[in-house]
């Protein structure tokens, strides 16, 4: 485990920005070997200066745009799905025409 490892003081883990915090001992070990011992427990580290920060609102609108982009992914294949299993039926001329294909 990391956090027994000499020269960590500590480890706190944001799972909804993806993002860990370490505090340690620049004496004892480095940035690099702890990104090391992250990449050997099988998740992915990077070094983020101090002036390079995460924006939560950036992350939220990054993921809103995501999510609206599969909304209208969905909704544009389910439609024609929707018309013909719940319009068709009830409509005679469009039974017909359907039918004829």
């Amino acid at each position: 485990m990391i956090k027994n490892k000499k020269g960590i003081f500590e480890i706190s883990v944001n799972l909804l920005l993806n993002k860990a915090t370490v505090r340690y001992d620049p004496n004892v070990i480095g940035p690099r070997s702890i990104i090391e011992e992250i990449d050997d427990l099988g998740f992915q580290a990077d070094l983020i200066l101090p002036n390079k920060s995460l924006d939560i609102k950036e992350i939220s609108m990054k993921e809103f745009k995501n999510q609206k982009l599969k909304l209208i992914i969905c909704a544009s294949l389910y439609l024609p799905l929707a018309i013909l299993i719940w319009i068709v039926p009830y409509v005679e001329s469009l039974k017909e025409f359907v039918i004829s294909f």
